[in-house]
């Protein structure tokens, strides 16, 4: 796919609330093109344009996708399509925000193509020169929330009608980690390239490829270095303190309202940064298996019939008769551990995609187990 890239003509950052307003370059003209057929047609996104994708925070007209995993989908009639968008926060660090897009229901990342966004807020085109009829867009964020925010503003459309939101799949799965779940450098070229955030893309980890597999809508609650317990990075936290929020990186406090996604299945690949720490700290390994079964009846109390898989071992697993304590002592029903394949292509000092894609196959076999689920197209 094509690449657009980080640095934007104007620089400027847009504060929300010029956001609302319509630029006069953004009025309705006509096509003249043979390409792009049909007028072009703006919207503002209503909650009932598109379908929104994980935890999205909402403000006046603006919709902040930040998670790795989440954004939004829609139809529409026409040849070419734009969305309003834009990233805040300091992108100079890792690089901006990426997002991917995929039209008519095509899944592979050969398919996709790729957008960085920058702090000006404008139109990018998602997709131009389709033939003329209805299409579907997904627009997917691959970076993980702490490399600064993304929102989107509005629609414009070169074709008729407006644009509205596909159907919901039935199958749900929650995904809760670190950079392993986040896809951190899976795309980089060596083993211990930089991180940049270009090359992290949560699509082709073993999270996102099991959800693939069974057709399954995805929620990623996942941050690189965050621990369940207690993180070896001084300026990294836990996912259990930010569980409840929508984005507690950037809102902390603000909740999520956990009945927009319930889902039949939890993964939890977690413990990888409480290692180090706990190597330093061995006393605090009671604490540890309490504040993992903790964060799992934590869950549980969100979600009353979904099964949770503790996986572990894509990364070492070190203290993982501690993780499978942790279990035990959560006392739950329906959930249960699974071990996962030490990763042997290493890319950014993380799994690459044939680890990943390694996993994803020991992952959907064990959901296949338990669940039943069969895999879609098999």
């Amino acid at each position: 796919g094509m690449v657009t890239g980080c640095s934007g003509t104007d620089s400027s950052s847009v504060s929300p609330v010029s956001a609302s307003g319509t630029d006069a370059s953004d009025s309705a003209t006509e096509s003249t093109g043979d390409e792009n057929m049909g007028e072009e047609i703006e919207f503002l996104v209503l909650d009932d344009s598109v379908r929104f994708m994980g935890r999205v925070r909402h403000d006046k007209n603006l919709h902040y996708f930040n998670w790795g995993g989440s954004g939004f989908e829609f139809t529409f009639t026409g040849t070419k399509v734009e969305a309003r968008l834009f990233a805040s926060g300091d992108l100079s660090l890792n690089g901006c925000p990426y997002v991917g897009v995929f039209v008519d229901g095509r899944e592979s990342e050969t398919d996709m193509t790729l957008i960085a966004l920058n702090n000006t807020l404008k139109y990018y085109t998602l997709a131009e020169k389709l033939p003329y009829g209805e299409h579907t867009v997904k627009v997917v964020r691959l970076t993980e929330a702490k490399c600064g925010q993304s929102a989107l503003a509005g629609i414009k459309i070169t074709g008729e009608g407006e644009p509205a939101p596909t159907q919901a799949k039935d199958r749900k799965i929650e995904f809760i980690g670190d950079s392993i779940t986040c896809g951190f450098g899976v795309n980089a070229e060596k083993a211990n390239s930089p991180f940049t955030t270009k090359e992290e893309n949560p699509l082709i980890t073993y999270a996102g490829l099991a959800a693939q597999a069974f057709g399954a809508e995805f929620n990623m609650i996942s941050v690189s270095g965050w621990a369940v317990h207690h993180s070896k990075f001084e300026d990294a936290s836990t996912l259990p303190s930010i569980y409840n929020d929508i984005d507690g990186i950037h809102y902390p406090g603000e909740e999520w309202d956990f009945s927009l996604f319930q889902p039949e299945l939890v993964v939890v690949h977690l413990g990888n940064n409480d290692v180090d720490y706990l190597r330093q700290h061995t006393d605090e390994l009671a604490a540890f298996e309490q504040s993992y079964a903790d964060f799992l009846k934590t869950i549980r109390s969100k979600y009353a019939n979904a099964y949770i898989l503790v996986c572990y071992g894509i990364m070492g697993d070190g203290y993982v008769d501690n993780i499978r304590n942790a279990v035990t002592l959560s006392g739950l029903d329906n959930v249960s551990f699974l071990q996962m394949k030490n990763a042997t292509e290493i890319r950014c000092e993380h799994p690459g995609p044939r680890s990943h894609k390694e996993n994803s196959e020991v992952l959907t076999a064990e959901i296949e187990r338990i669940l039943g689920w069969g895999k879609t197209g098999a």
